[in-house]
């Protein structure tokens, strides 16, 4: 099981990524009780195979958030599935290749390149200590 499905505040927060605002915003409201059961409603509609234990969706989404969670987090954000690179982890997975280009007097950048959905991701790091912004989508 994720870690990351552990701690029900943990689990709901990447949720965001993937959710309107006012539907992100309802799942949180309530009881600890009341989001449990929104928490599982919510993943029960997603699941491709409801007849199964075992939901395919759910777990891929959350192997994401809890390998986001420590690959992307920087001295600023603890929580690196909340950082704009572990967002653009979540939602597409592994890019098919990566790039790191650090020039003198400019900032470092990482481009992510995902060939089956036609994308390219850059980040940069303005401040020189790890904390990757996307500063271009193509």
């Amino acid at each position: 099981m994720p870690v990351s499905l552990y701690d029900l505040d943990l689990a709901t927060e990447p949720l965001q990524f993937i959710l309107t605002k006012d539907v992100y915003s309802e799942l949180r409201r309530g009881g600890r009780e009341t989001r449990i059961r929104k928490f599982d409603e919510f993943w029960k509609k997603k699941d491709t195979t409801p007849f199964t234990a075992y939901n395919e969706v759910m777990h891929e989404f959350y192997r994401r958030v809890d390998f986001s969670f420590t690959a992307f987090r920087t001295m600023r954000e603890m929580n690196g599935a909340i950082t704009d690179r572990g967002r653009i982890y979540i939602l597409f997975g592994k890019p098919t290749s990566t790039e790191r280009t650090l020039s003198p007097g400019g900032s470092p950048k990482e481009i992510w390149n995902y060939n089956s959905i036609n994308k390219i991701f850059t980040f940069e790091d303005p401040s020189k200590q790890g904390n990757y912004k996307l500063a271009e989508n193509k």
